[in-house]
């Protein structure tokens, strides 16, 4: 997430706030967002990726000082009564790296209070960066944002910028229990435009967390060593995403993963990766009582980008037998869960129930016949 700030403001004190629960902000957020991103997505059959832990906690990193119409702005774009988001980089696990990025002005002071809160609870690092030189800006931010993940690059700063706030988050996480390789084989995947490509399909069959819903399927593979999980919400096969898409709201992120239990499964998931580079729904909000620099008049965020990296493969810490995966060739002996067709997915903190990432993937990678 990229936010870039022109003009100044005057110096006010630091509110005190309780800070929100993670889920309480990352799912009406993700849900908010979402359906944006659908909207403006140039066709049905678009993948879908984004992060709302790293929207909230750069947007409400931004309104730690804001009063008045600033704050209800940024409280109406957050979906949040606190702008406090200090406790949600504490939601991950040990493959998961956040990080923040304050990009100042060269020539600028910022004011104390607002830098202690921005390194206390946003873990933000502060550099001084000449703006008026853009190249030059672009390549110091790309810089910090390729130190810690290479799959974020690239940013335009504008040369009328006055403080560029830019979160990192990155995550490389193995499954509890690996798909074999092998056993990913060509398969038909079919497209809600119509359309049928061939992707890698991986299966596995093993104990996972399952469960059936009016919506569809719902199964959460758990990631090694972490309490995070990547939940899968698959539509019944004569239902196009999109009416899914459109049932979506903060109380079933919730509800789905409270209706999975531990059985034995038989999943067939596409191998894929996305990158995202979009931008959310977020307007130009006018922030006239931020915490921030000098005093003068106005100071408004002109530009929210977003950026967000996922790749789902077979690598796990334990490799699953082969005897308890080829079973699939004697018949149907437990509930299958056959991702061929558009889903949704989300990672999320299976302790706190924070969203990390989420999306759709209604296109896959289409595979040739020299890749298997």
């Amino acid at each position: 997430v990229c936010l870039v700030l022109v003009q100044h403001v005057r110096p006010m004190a630091i509110p005190a706030s309780q800070p929100p629960s993670p889920a309480s902000v990352t799912a009406p957020l993700a849900v908010a967002t979402y359906g944006a991103l659908r909207v403006v997505a140039d066709t049905v059959d678009s993948n879908l990726l984004f992060s709302p832990l790293a929207v909230a906690s750069s947007l409400g990193l931004v309104g730690l000082g804001a009063r008045g119409r600033s704050k209800e702005q940024l409280q109406a774009a957050l979906q949040m009564r606190s702008l406090n988001t200090g406790g949600f980089l504490k939601s991950g696990a040990g493959e998961l790296r956040f990080a923040t990025g304050l990009f100042v002005a060269a020539g600028l002071r910022p004011d104390e209070a607002f830098l202690r809160a921005a390194v206390a609870l946003g873990n933000a690092s502060v550099q001084s960066t000449d703006f008026a030189q853009p190249s030059k800006a672009a390549r110091h931010v790309d810089q910090w944002l390729h130190a810690r993940d290479s799959q974020l690059q690239s940013l335009d700063v504008s040369p009328t910028g006055q403080l560029v706030v830019v979160s990192a988050l990155e995550f490389r996480g193995k499954w509890e229990r690996a798909f074999l390789p092998e056993l990913t084989h060509r398969f038909p995947f079919s497209c809600d435009d119509g359309t049928q490509i061939m992707v890698a399909m991986m299966f596995k069959q093993a104990e996972m967390l399952y469960g059936e819903v009016p919506e569809g399927q719902v199964l959460e593979l758990e990631y090694a060593g972490s309490h995070l999980g990547l939940v899968l919400g698959l539509p019944r096969q004569d239902i196009p995403l999109v009416a899914l898409e459109k049932q979506l709201h903060p109380r079933l992120l919730s509800d789905w993963p409270r209706r999975l239990k531990k059985q034995m499964v038989e999943l067939y998931l596409p191998r894929y990766d996305l990158v995202s580079q979009c931008k959310p729904h977020f307007t130009s909000v006018q922030l006239l009582g931020l915490v921030s620099i000098q005093e003068t008049s106005d100071l408004f965020v002109s530009r929210v980008m977003h950026r967000a990296f996922i790749e789902v493969n077979e690598e796990g810490n334990e490799a699953i037998s082969r005897s308890s995966t080829m079973s699939r060739m004697a018949g149907y002996l437990y509930p299958q869960f056959i991702a061929d067709h558009p889903f949704l997915f989300a990672l999320r903190n299976r302790q706190t129930d924070a969203i990390l990432l989420m999306g759709r993937l209604s296109r896959p990678q289409s595979m040739v016949h020299s890749e298997f």
